[in-house]
Formats: C-alpha cells, structure tokens, sequence
C-alpha cells in the first residue's frame, strides 16, 4: 500500500532528525575515516555475518531481488523490517537498506550502506529533505570533506528520462557521504518497480570508484 502524503512527510521529518542526530554523536576523531559512521548500526567494513547467518545472506543473493553490476564484481541485497525480506532487522530512520558486497567474498565485508526513503506522490518531498539534510552536513563535516554537487541522466536508462541529483562530501581518504534524490522515469516504474526516492549512504573509497567507473 503507498502511504499517503502526510504519511511520507511525517516519515521524511523524522528521518531528518534522526540522521543529524545520529552523526552528531558519532565519535568524530577520524575525520577522514569513513568507518566511524553508520546507518542502521552497519558501518563500512563489518561483516554481514555480524548481522546475518550465511544461510540468511546466501538465499538473499540467490534471490531474485539481488542486483548485480555489470562485471559481477559488486551486488547489493536489501535489507528491511518487513516481511517480504529475507534479511530481516528492525529499521529506525529508513524505509529499507541496500548493502553493497563483492560477489565471492565469503566474509561478505561491506563496501557500502545506503537508506532509502520513497516520495512516491511528490518528488518535491525528497529535493526539500535533500537540501536540508545537507545543510546539516555541511555545517557539521567543516572543511573535513570536499563537498560537490551534480545532477545527470543516470546511465541505467537508455532512455535518458530518469536522473540522479547528487550531493557529495568526500574525505582525505576518497571514501564519501552522499545524499542522492533519485527520478526514475515512468518507464522504468512500471517495468523495474523502481520508486523515486531519497537516499543517504557512506561508501567506502574502492566502492564508490567503481560507480564512477561502471558501464551500462
């Protein structure tokens, strides 16, 4: 069931509290360590046998919702508290998480955690949360990270109608922060189930290198 607009933004308010919140009282002595922060408690680095049992995250990636990059160096499997995931774990700021992992790491380190909440009825929801959520981290990261912007047709769609808008902080390490707002095209909607949505994720340097230099 799709919830309703002030069901969205009520959930978009308390996201934004609570991420703020949540880096505010990270333990800020690295600045340029990207594994002092997390989301969801999952930071860069841990393994998902931390969280999951092999069987748990061995049917998740055999499931039909992995998604695999071109090259099959990389997967991500997604994580929620709903039902219909096999990787179940309680989620208090997001609607759902995907985990970046290499496909034959038998540790299943991870290489990236992104949270996800969807705008289904009003992308404007999402670029307003964006802007505020980065204002906070701008205040909040100083001159510790490089802070960029984009936006571009995102290259999984030959189309060219669906676009990622992007706020970046990248640290000393190259590892990053981003707060992504991502429109999908009406297309890839009905034929993928893909939904507009916000995103923030930390990405470990090798992670976030290879997005940068993958083919579609």
């Amino acid at each position: 069931m799709k919830p309703t607009n002030n069901h969205t933004l009520l959930r978009m308010r308390i996201f934004l509290t609570v991420l703020v919140l949540i880096f505010s009282l990270q333990s800020w002595t690295k600045a340029d360590d990207i594994r002092d922060f997390e989301i969801e408690g999952m930071s860069i680095g841990d393994s998902l046998l931390d969280y999951f049992t092999k069987n748990e995250i061995q049917r998740e990636m055999n499931s039909e919702f992995v998604y695999e990059y071109p090259g099959n160096k990389f997967i991500k499997i997604g994580v929620g508290s709903g039902k219909s995931f096999i990787l179940t774990k309680e989620l208090d700021q997001y609607e759902d998480l995907s985990i970046a992992i290499k496909k034959n790491d038998k540790r299943y380190k991870i290489y990236s955690v992104q949270g996800r909440v969807f705008c289904m009825n009003d992308i404007q929801e999402c670029f307003s949360k964006a802007k505020d959520i980065v204002l906070e981290l701008k205040e909040f990261f100083g001159n510790t990270a490089k802070f960029s912007k984009w936006d571009r047709a995102h290259t999984a769609d030959k189309s060219k109608e669906s676009h990622v808008y992007a706020n970046e902080f990248t640290f000393k390490n190259k590892s990053k922060v981003a707060v992504h707002v991502y429109d999908w095209s009406n297309k890839l909607k009905k034929e993928k189930n893909w939904n507009d949505h916000i995103s923030v994720a930390i990405l470990s340097k090798e992670y976030s290198s290879f997005l940068q230099n993958i083919k579609y």
